[in-house]
């Protein structure tokens, strides 16, 4: 059964200190890669995990984000954006970005859970896929992997925040989100495998930032977005390239996915 769940976000973006940098090695739109000084993080992220201080849980599996920045570290990316004039950026799967990442172990078989929209996402429908996402995640991993008590998942802030919330069942909840941070959630002892995921966590460590030399830097949160005057999220323009109605696919739980939503004990 799943006891533990690290939630990490990623090291310091290299468009933060140069804003002329665009894009990475994949070309992709709006997949930037690490600062040096976010490599630097993530090699310190990495030795913590490695070995947890204390009586903390070594994480078993690791599941990443597909984008650059996340996959230079050892669910997909969210844009708090309306839907917009072209497409947002959506990354290959493990077998295809293997290219970039000759040296790191991917299991290339591995498929999402869920796919986010290419339009964008409003707040809504960031909580309502991160709800989803959790319940159909946790059931997934205990069926595939029933031996694994502790993962881990490297995300990006506004994710991190979403998936927090949904873990402790509390859509105000704090969650901190400084670059390289560490959260960790413990499945609550009253909750039975085969129960829903959503609010059965406690929140056991929340953004710590104590193994980096620098500390706690960019700790992103849901205020720092901007609205329009009629209340939702300002219009990003995506790729601006045209696109066809199947480019939109796919979205939402993959192929397969919806039978974790009804595995209830």
């Amino acid at each position: 059964m799943l006891e533990n769940i690290y939630i990490c976000r990623h090291g310091y973006r290299a468009n933060w200190l140069d804003p002329t940098i665009v894009t990475s090695a994949t070309g992709m739109y709006h997949d930037l890669p690490l600062a040096e000084r976010g490599l630097i993080q993530a090699e310190h992220l990495g030795k913590y995990l490695s070995n947890p201080p204390g009586d903390l849980p070594k994480p078993e599996l690791l599941f990443c984000s597909p984008f650059y920045r996340l996959r230079a570290w050892g669910p997909g990316m969210v844009l708090l954006r309306n839907p917009c004039t072209g497409l947002h950026a959506r990354p290959s799967d493990a077998s295809e970005l293997r290219q970039y990442f000759l040296d790191m172990r991917l299991d290339e078989t591995y498929t999402s859970t869920f796919y986010p929209s290419r339009r964008g996402e409003s707040m809504t429908e960031l909580k309502d896929r991160c709800d989803t996402f959790v319940e159909a995640f946790v059931k997934r991993v205990e069926a595939e992997h029933p031996d694994v008590k502790t993962v881990l998942i490297l995300a990006h802030a506004a994710t991190v925040i979403a998936l927090g919330r949904a873990l402790v069942g509390d859509d105000e909840h704090d969650v901190q989100t400084p670059t390289a941070s560490v959260s960790l959630y413990r499945r609550k002892r009253s909750v039975a495998q085969g129960a829903s995921a959503l609010g059965a966590w406690d929140h056991v460590i929340n953004g710590q930032t104590s193994h980096l030399p620098a500390g706690a830097e960019v700790n992103w949160s849901f205020s720092e977005v901007i609205f329009q005057p009629n209340g939702e999220v300002v219009t990003d323009s995506g790729d601006q390239l045209p696109f066809t109605p199947d480019d939109l696919l796919p979205e939402g739980l993959a192929d397969g996915m919806s039978q974790y939503l009804t595995a209830t004990a």
